[in-house]
């Protein structure tokens, strides 16, 4: 996810809303580059913080549940193949550096 304050990408993400505040969030899928059409799935799990200690009756075992939700996310990525058409040469690398005009397939 993308963190609001520094915009840099973390796997984990703790945030302090207010009753009826909302925020917007963006969520960063990493797939294979090699793959121009690919189906994703992501859980994203939201917690609120808080945690209850609950005794089973019939066993007496202790057992720790978190209230959370789980969010799935779901879409199709499509990475289209840039084609080159046109581009400034440098002499001195012998590479092409801006490309002036693409096509995609």
């Amino acid at each position: 996810m993308e963190q609001p304050q520094t915009k840099q990408l973390v796997s984990k993400l703790t945030l302090t809303l207010e009753p009826f505040q909302d925020i917007t969030l963006v969520v960063v899928l990493k797939s294979p580059t090699v793959l121009r059409l690919i189906n994703l799935m992501s859980l994203v799990k939201i917690t609120q913080g808080k945690t209850y200690n609950i005794k089973q009756l019939d066993s007496g075992k202790r057992v720790i549940k978190e209230d959370c939700l789980q969010v799935v996310l779901c879409g199709r990525l499509e990475n289209p193949i840039v084609h080159c058409n046109k581009a400034l040469l440098d002499a001195q690398l012998n590479e092409l550096v801006i490309p002036l005009a693409v096509r995609t397939d």
